[in-house]
């Protein structure tokens, strides 16, 4: 889904300095309301004939990029390819209990892309993996992890590096679409002094708990995710004391200076990492309520925590020293439009109210249900609240160059795995609300602190 900073007053459009100078980026499928995941007839795969769209044969065209605690991800470094090209290869780890690869597809294409859309929905294929092929980028996974740590130390790189392999007796992977940086989008013109759209930067983050748990007592203060971190040892959201603030600056450094490898993911310059003293004045808490609230100012310290804290990560696209881009988007100038862009009737705020409507349907009967039909229903909840959002920034540059305010986005939601609510899962669940209610955790907060129904 795009959305461009244009003067045309429809849903897809926001332009907050009332200037017209873009041709018309390629435009996106209209985006309607959300239906809600209760009017959803499924129509489950079966294993005897799984849609085959792509068979993987050997690593040797592949290579290793990242991974979180329960996939692996590569991506494809051999000639051309329609597919392989513009897809990056999932891979499950072996993981006790964890559902299979294609039981994660059925589900995805069941449940949630029903609920999301295709046009929201990370495009995803599924791909068989000939025997002996998943041994093979254990190998490529060994090598890529050895490559990371030398360049990261032996802490960097995230949660799950270094831990498991993937599944050898797995017969599935997935090509999900690529939303890293480092593509660039002709104006539809033949002649490219016109201009066209470069992607400069790229906002990754997970939703979480968009709506409050229904396991809450009523009295509550606090949301389930800000009372987890709070219980952690974390702040609520607060107001920073100066010596605070320039602790937490120094700490996040590194996420507001993200590398990620060959992934074209790139490092911001001093230039570029430069904001305003009002902007640096407050350094938000990301709670989730902020996000799906209505309320302007919570959406935008919500958009600034997602932009300059770990609680989401900001990549910038990578310069080589003969490229020629260049740009005056700072990060103050993008929490701007990102927040416009996530604000109700604009399309990342539509986003945000289907993410927000499947977690509250689904997530309807809380954690301690014991109807087997319910408890399937939390764990598709949780894999809504656990989901990954991408969210890539693309600007216009003509003639005079990169233009700071003539900004459009393109969203996709990924990640959307099954999430079983029998065995281990369920009781980490319903343990963690044990410990939340008679910790008082979701209660009244501290001096300093801010609630989250404020």
């Amino acid at each position: 889904m795009a959305y461009t900073t244009q003067s045309r007053r429809d849903v897809n459009c926001f332009s907050p300095s009332g200037k017209t100078f873009l041709p018309s980026p390629p435009q996106s499928p209209s985006y309607s309301n959300p239906s809600p995941p209760s009017s959803i007839h499924p129509s489950p795969l079966t294993s005897n004939s799984p849609p085959i769209h792509a068979i993987i044969t050997s690593s040797s065209s592949w290579s290793y990029l990242s991974e979180g605690a329960s996939n692996i991800l590569y991506r494809y470094t051999g000639p051309p390819s329609p597919i392989f090209s513009n897809y990056l290869l999932r891979l499950r780890k072996s993981l006790p209990g964890s559902p299979n690869t294609l039981t994660n597809y059925t589900a995805l294409q069941t449940y949630f892309l029903p609920a999301l859309g295709d046009e929201v929905v990370v495009p995803t294929v599924l791909a068989r993996l000939t025997p002996g092929v998943a041994a093979e980028f254990n190998a490529v996974l060994l090598s890529g992890r050895g490559m990371l740590r030398r360049r990261m130390g032996a802490g960097g790189g995230g949660v799950g590096i270094g831990r498991g392999e993937v599944d050898e007796n797995e017969e599935w992977g997935m090509l999900v679409g690529d939303m890293s940086c480092g593509m660039t989008q002709g104006s539809g013109s033949d002649d490219i002094r016109v201009g066209r759209w470069t992607d400069v930067a790229m906002v990754e983050f997970k939703p979480r708990w968009l709506a409050q748990s229904v396991d809450a007592p009523g009295e509550w203060n606090v949301c389930r995710s800000c009372a987890v971190r709070r219980m952690q040892g974390g702040p609520v959201a607060t107001d920073l004391r100066s010596g605070e603030k320039k602790s937490r600056k120094r700490k996040n450094q590194h996420h507001r200076r993200c590398l990620s490898g060959d992934s074209g993911i790139g490092m911001i310059s001093d230039e570029e990492d430069s904001s305003s003293d009002e902007f640096d004045q407050e350094e938000p808490t990301y709670c989730p309520l902020d996000l799906s609230s209505q309320n302007p100012k919570r959406i935008h310290r919500a958009a600034r925590a997602l932009i300059t804290t770990p609680a989401g990560t900001l990549h910038w696209r990578q310069l080589s020293p003969y490229d020629n881009h260049h740009h005056t988007l700072t990060p103050s100038l993008l929490t701007h439009h990102f927040t416009h862009w996530l604000s109700p009737g604009n399309p990342g705020g539509e986003i945000l109210s289907r993410l927000r409507s499947a977690q509250e349907y689904w997530g309807r009967h809380g954690v301690f249900t014991e109807e087997r039909e319910e408890v399937e229903e939390v764990g598709r909840a949780m894999a809504m609240r656990d989901c990954s959002v991408w969210v890539r920034v693309w600007m216009w540059e003509g003639m005079q160059g990169m233009q700071g305010e003539q900004v459009r986005f393109e969203c996709r939601v990924g990640d959307l795995d099954v999430k079983p609510g029998k065995g281990a899962g369920g009781v980490y669940w319903r343990n963690m609300e044990r410990r939340l209610g008679r910790g008082g955790w979701y209660g009244d907060v501290a001096e300093g602190e801010k609630g989250c129904r404020e």
